[in-house]
């Protein structure tokens, strides 16, 4: 699949970006999916990790097939949990995630004693996300990290991704501050701590 448009300019202009992060921030339906696809064609990146929604992972797959032939579609999720440890060694492909077990896989919740003295579950980290460096790492629905105390956000900023891509089309999501994660995600050298 060839670059539709502008598309080729627009993912030339992206893999430029000294920063090396970028918000892709188009209406439904413009070609968020591929152009990141294309800018991971551009980046020549052979591991790609893509944080996305779990009604997402057949158009990511189809759009990884045609326009990322030669890298394998892999789905971490807790049947699939080696494919975690593949991305770790660097073996190339697109590794899908959905958010959900993202941030689940990534943060742990201590067991707490209730008020009638019954214990909650408590929940253990299934990957250490610091151990993790693909070439490029793609946020889709990032207005869905727009919180730094849920465990998107924290999860999130783990991975050592050279290159972060944020794709919404409501990026600060249904909060005017809602920006400052996505953000912070992508340059954490330029935008200050606080919000």
């Amino acid at each position: 699949m060839k670059p539709r448009g502008n598309q080729a300019d627009h993912a030339a202009r992206v893999v430029g970006e000294p920063t090396r992060a970028a918000l892709l921030n188009l209406p439904t339906g413009q070609g968020k999916t591929s152009l990141s696809l294309f800018i991971a064609e551009k980046l020549s990146a052979k591991t790609v990790l893509l944080v996305a929604p779990l009604n997402t992972r057949d158009g990511w797959k189809r759009h990884v097939a045609a326009i990322l032939p030669d890298l394998p579609f892999r789905v971490i999720d807790s049947a699939h949990k080696d494919e975690f440890t593949a991305l770790q060694a660097n073996e190339p492909g697109v590794y899908y995630i959905t958010k959900d077990y993202f941030a689940l896989s990534g943060t742990s919740t201590p067991v707490k004693i209730r008020e009638d003295g019954t214990q909650t579950k408590g929940r253990m980290q299934t990957f250490d996300w610091t151990k993790v460096a693909p070439d490029l790492m793609v946020f889709d629905e990032s207005h869905m990290g727009t919180n730094r105390k849920t465990s998107v956000y924290k999860t999130l900023v783990k991975p050592k991704a050279r290159f972060k891509l944020a794709m919404s089309a409501t990026p600060a999501g249904n909060r005017f501050d809602g920006l400052w994660e996505t953000t912070r995600w992508l340059w954490p050298d330029l935008i200050e701590r606080s919000k």
